[in-house]
């Protein structure tokens, strides 16, 4: 496993799903954890298990198809924990059980909005 001793790491999408996962083994390995989420009750859920599992982590609520939320995002990082190390692109939607062609408007928009610009939007590190 990766050591991550003393690094500080985003994880958008952090608070459910493969996001909730990651973050459990990224503060496992010694990570200071930022959990990212548009969901502030999961979100603060699954902060308060990696700090009662003895680990670091905080929690930001953020759209990352918003470049204000994304921005807000990462200078909570640095006020928190001094630096940024990483940052993991997990927020995602998924669309409904049906094909993209039935999808209506306003859900693919909140798809795309997500899936992509949100990737485009969160920094490099």
């Amino acid at each position: 496993m990766v050591e991550l001793d003393g690094k500080v790491v985003i994880i958008t999408g952090g608070a459910m799903g493969m996001g909730a996962a990651t973050v459990e083994l990224m503060a496992a390995a010694g990570g200071k954890i930022v959990i990212a989420d548009f969901n502030e009750e999961l979100g603060r859920q699954q902060t308060q298990k990696i700090i009662d599992a003895g680990c670091t982590a905080a929690f930001v609520k953020t759209d990352v198809s918003k470049a204000k939320d994304v921005e807000a995002m990462v200078q909570f990082t640095v006020d928190t924990f001094g630096q940024l190390d990483a940052a993991v692109n997990n927020a995602a939607r998924t669309p409904d059980d049906k094909p993209l062609a039935d999808m209506d408007e306003d859900a693919f928009d909140a798809l795309i909005a997500v899936d992509l610009k949100g990737v485009a939007l969160v920094p490099e590190v």
